[in-house]
Parts: structure tokens; sequence; C-alpha cells
């Protein structure tokens, strides 16, 4: 497995923005607009890659300032509860601190805030709900 940088609009982009849609959108019953895409020019985008150059996991970041904001992160059903979150956010955690990134939040659904908090998060706020399903801020001082 390697961390690779997704380049906006680059065929592993593409492969990005269908798992996450298969993870993320699809079993909500919604898909990605092409306005939503756009936005995604200015993101730093990590990804798992196998040895057979397929991504098999994925997160993305918006920097503010020394904070980082993580989102969309998604990991094929196939590969899930092996190990390859917890990788490629430590992964990641070390490409964004070289940047100079402080902290790092999210917004973690509630079935994800176990797997965020084994990262090193804390719980930022109350419960809300974002695309109609429950969330939490968490964050973490890298």
């Amino acid at each position: 497995m390697s961390l690779i940088e997704v380049v906006f609009d680059s065929p592993q982009f593409w492969e990005v923005v269908r798992l996450r849609e298969i993870v993320l959108r699809l079993p909500l019953n919604m898909r990605f607009s092409a306005d939503q895409i756009i936005t995604e020019k200015d993101q730093i985008i990590y990804a798992l890659q196998n040895e057979n150059g397929r991504i098999i996991a994925t997160n993305q970041f918006v920097i503010q300032g020394t904070e980082a904001k993580m989102r969309q992160v998604a990991t094929s059903p196939k590969f899930q509860g092996k190990g390859y979150g917890k990788k490629l956010y430590g992964l990641s955690e070390a490409k964004l601190k070289a940047k100079g990134i402080l902290i790092i939040s999210c917004h973690a659904r509630s079935s994800a805030i176990p797997f965020y908090e084994k990262q090193g998060f804390v719980l930022d706020s109350a419960a809300f709900l974002e695309v109609g399903i429950p969330h939490r801020r968490m964050k973490k001082n890298i």
C-alpha cells in the first residue's frame, strides 16, 4: 500500500469520487453534483493505493491557516475493518504536519466517533444533522 496525493481531475481523482459516492452518497440516496465536485479543486486529497494501482481508501482536507478540516473519508467496502483507514489517517496526518498544520478537525458521523477517538480526536460539539444524519465535530492537535 502507498499513499498518494490525488490531483484534481486526474484519473485517480475520478476513482476517488466514485469510491466516495459508493460508500458515502448512494446509501443516503444522494449523488455528487458538478458544483460540489468543482469545490474540491483547492482541497488536498490523499488516497491509499494497493499494489495493483487501485484506490482502496481516501480522505481530503480543506485548509484554513494551520487547521485542516478532514472530509469525505471512505474505504472500499471489501477493505473495511482491516486497518486501512487507520493507516490512511496516520500517513495523512504526517503529511499535513510537515506542511505546518497544527489542528485536524472533522464532522464525524455518530457511527465513526469510536474510530476517530482511537486516532486521538476529541469531541468538540453537540450533535447536529449533516446530510440528514447525526454528526459531531471532533478535533485533534497534532
